[in-house]
């Protein structure tokens, strides 16, 4: 059997082979003041090596009376935890047609494991096991989107992909299996990004200035969760079931119907908030815990209305679709062709005024503007832009914090 010490290859090899190497970094056994390598290097290493059709041997140095370093014990402890969860991906699998994708490369050959590797959110690495696939990603996406090239619809050969699960908990993932194309992923590029945009505003480092951020009313279409089902509330709780499986439960009570009506709701702005509205949640909450600066949000409710000659019905009603607060802001409206109301006018004379005077001072609020009250914990208010322009408390927080814990 082919044995590389201290190393890795570069693809799969048909026949079966094994790396071995040890925890530490200078030795096989154990020597006074030793640096060793991380549990995530481990991991790292033994997923690589897995999906290339290779055993990891590890070896960890005692010393004299049998007793195993503390930081030996933690890097075991960490690994052990991890395989305890992902185990399946790993235990019993095969090589899949392709080790992996994504930029990162490993150097070939003997004596290179201490070379760091600084995986990103496009590599992605593969084993199988029956007709079940793992694709196992090597570092967390700061969008939370998880992207894969190999499984795109189209490659010849391909297999359509019926499910996708979380390993461990089982919890099934939305997905969309499509042609590829060009992904817009975030260049973590070491000088205007020096790490994952989560990572600058969890640590405090991101501009401490004021933002004012929000969302639309209807960021997406209720089809985007029912797709070809018809809108009832049985079709929506069974498709929230295929998308969120065991926490399905409480996702319904979050997004709840009764009726047709109430699913056609709720089904839209659960489709909106995995737009859009919980990523933009999540980045205000961050700088509202770091960023020592005030925050301002909105819920932008002035539906646009139809064009002329148009006569409402159950599949052409009035909406605030994502982006449509832009010529309202810009004071801009005569720029799209529709029949334009004296309270759109109203409305966007008010948000253009509360924009301007963010611009200048990060501060919306102005004599006689109705007051724009700074979102935090104290009542988390949310200014709504509409008809009956008000501010409210956040009703629906507890959405975005289950959303958050999940995904």
């Amino acid at each position: 059997m082919l044995d590389i010490e201290r190393g890795q290859l570069s693809g799969i090899r048909p026949l079966y082979w094994q790396t071995d190497t040890s925890i530490s970094n200078r030795s096989w056994g154990y020597i006074e003041n030793d640096t060793f390598k991380s549990p995530e290097f481990i991991v790292h290493q033994l997923v690589d090596i897995v999906s290339k059709n290779g055993n990891l041997l590890l070896n960890i140095g005692p010393r004299s009376d049998g007793t195993i370093p503390d930081e030996v014990q933690q890097v075991l402890r960490e690994v052990g935890a991890w395989l305890k969860v992902n185990g399946d991906a790993i235990y019993g699998t095969r090589p899949w047609r392709v080790y992996g994708e994504g930029p990162t490369k490993v150097v070939e050959g003997a004596f290179h494991d201490t070379d760091i590797q600084s995986y990103t959110a496009e590599d992605f690495r593969f084993t199988s096991k029956g007709d079940t696939l793992f694709a196992i990603e090597l570092s967390w996406p700061a969008n939370r989107d998880a992207v894969i090239h190999s499984l795109a619809a189209g490659i010849p050969g391909e297999q359509h992909v019926e499910s996708v699960e979380l390993v461990g908990p089982g919890s099934k993932l939305p997905f969309q299996q499509r042609p590829d194309a060009p992904s817009f992923r975030t260049n973590i590029d070491g000088y205007f990004l020096p790490e994952s945009v989560e990572a600058i505003f969890a640590a405090g480092k991101q501009s401490h200035v004021p933002l004012l951020a929000g969302w639309n009313a209807d960021e997406d279409e209720y089809q985007s969760i029912f797709e070809k089902e018809e809108p009832s509330p049985e079709n929506f709780a069974a498709r929230v079931r295929e998308l969120y499986g065991s926490n399905a439960d409480t996702i319904l009570k979050l997004y709840p119907a009764t009726t047709v009506a109430q699913a056609k709701r709720a089904a839209a702005d659960l489709a909106g908030d995995r737009f859009t509205a919980l990523h933009t949640w999540k980045w205000m909450e961050l700088q509202l815990r770091t960023g020592k600066s005030p925050v301002y949000r909105y819920h932008f409710e002035e539906t646009l209305p139809l064009a002329a000659g148009t006569a409402p019905s159950p599949d052409n009603e009035p909406t605030a679709p994502h982006a449509s607060e832009i010529e309202f802001v810009f004071q801009v409206l005569s720029s799209r062709d529709l029949p334009w109301r004296p309270q759109d006018e109203k409305i966007s004379d008010l948000m253009g005024s509360y924009w301007t005077n963010f611009a200048k001072t990060g501060d919306p609020n102005a004599e006689g503007l109705p007051h724009w009250p700074v979102y935090g914990p104290d009542a988390y208010e949310v200014m709504h832009l509409g008809p009956n322009l008000h501010a409210l408390p956040d009703e629906h927080r507890a959405r975005y914090e289950f959303l958050d814990k999940i995904q």
